[in-house]
């Protein structure tokens, strides 16, 4: 599936101060949608956990009514599964004929953070690949038939033609993921051991490879979404930040990971404090919709990722 649209890289946006799109004769200033290398975003955070709440914004990227869009590179290349799709094309980034192999395996919530990865992949000659399937679960368990099959043909490519040095894992934890037993959907809660030993499975069947595997722990979903408000309050953007609720109900990865023994990398000091989660950091909108980091944040988040992501 192609996505074909594209990101104004130089707009002007007329808010009012009572927040709203307005039209210039009724407008009190203008805000600029500046390219995403113009936005400082996650490198302005001194330290994981302390996030700066920027007030209002006379720049920004991307655009906020089109932030829904600002998605990673591979959705516009074919190289994200969806809907009936068993199967992806050879999608490979970086330094293509390195002998040095990254994957980045699971759902939408993994490619999340491939704008963060390229960069590293194209610095340190690794050939970066992108398996991914939207709404597929990354863990060795009955969910659905699609996403089942997908998994499966994945695993044997995996194994016969990728053979990576590092798999970056990543799945969301949301209530969707609901194992099948004998024919029957468990409820979240019920499916939450399947869930965690699905995973270390899928972790062991990796590991079995020789690669290193490292798990990307899954962030809480916003009330709303954050762009939306942003679109309306640009100058008032403390009002579009929100609570960051409990992920450990829900964390099947956390435990998984835990019991596999494989090391955790957990982005959300990166744009949550312990009490606050902005839409806006260093003038680049952090949430796409509500689950999802904008690549535009996440392309910030390169230099934090080099520092997480162990030696191989």
């Amino acid at each position: 599936m192609r996505l074909n649209f594209a990101i104004p890289t130089l707009a002007v946006l007329m808010v009012t101060v009572g927040g709203g799109i307005a039209d210039s004769a009724t407008s009190s200033r203008s805000v600029v949608v500046v390219p995403p290398s113009n936005v400082a975003g996650a490198r302005v955070i001194e330290a994981p956990g302390k996030i700066p709440v920027q007030p209002s914004a006379d720049r920004i990227a991307p655009d906020p009514v089109e932030a829904g869009e600002d998605t990673a590179q591979p959705a516009f290349d074919g190289c994200m599964a969806y809907a009936q799709d068993v199967t992806l094309p050879t999608c490979t980034y970086g330094d293509r004929s390195s002998n040095k192999s990254v994957l980045l395996f699971g759902d939408s919530r993994a490619l999340q953070y491939f704008p963060a990865i390229l960069p590293l992949a194209k610095r340190n000659h690794w050939r970066l690949t992108v398996l991914v399937r939207a709404d597929c679960v990354a863990s060795l368990v009955n969910y659905e038939k699609y996403c089942d099959t997908f998994k499966r043909n994945m695993l044997k490519r995996i194994e016969t033609q990728v053979r990576p040095d590092l798999v970056i894992l990543g799945s969301a934890t949301k209530g969707l993921y609901r194992v099948t037993r004998n024919g029957v959907a468990l409820s979240r809660e019920a499916s939450q051991p399947y869930l965690v030993d699905g995973t270390v499975k899928l972790i062991r069947r990796l590991e079995a490879t020789g690669t290193k595997v490292v798990v990307m722990r899954d962030q809480p979903i916003a009330p709303f979404v954050p762009s939306d408000c942003v679109a309306e309050n640009l100058d008032r953007l403390r009002k579009c930040a929100f609570e960051p609720t409990s992920r450990r109900p829900r964390a099947f990865e956390l435990t998984a990971a835990r019991r596999a023994g494989v090391q955790i990398i957990d982005a959300q000091p990166m744009f949550c404090s312990r009490r606050l989660c902005p839409a806006v950091i260093g003038d680049a909108i952090v949430n796409k919709d509500n689950y999802h980091l904008t690549a535009t944040y996440a392309r910030t988040l390169a230099r934090w990722m080099s520092g997480q992501l162990p030696d191989f």
